[in-house]
């Protein structure tokens, strides 16, 4: 009975970057989802109209975000 006594095991409090960095990363597919949506109807628009620079620029966007 001379042994130290033990409490629980601590859990380590995330520091304020880890936090920021990790409501970054949630924010940027939060942003991509919805620029990924937007293009996608502006290409379905600018092919119902007939918008040749609309849909090239819809296609471009969504190129870009898939890389």
């Amino acid at each position: 009975m001379g042994g130290k006594a033990q409490g629980p095991a601590l859990t380590p409090i995330p520091s304020p970057e880890t936090c920021h960095e990790r409501s970054r990363r949630v924010g940027r597919g939060e942003s991509l989802a919805k620029a990924k949506a937007e293009a996608e109807r502006a290409l379905q628009m600018s092919q119902e109209m007939g918008y040749y620079w609309g849909k090239v620029d819809a296609e471009e966007v969504l190129e870009k975000i898939r890389e």
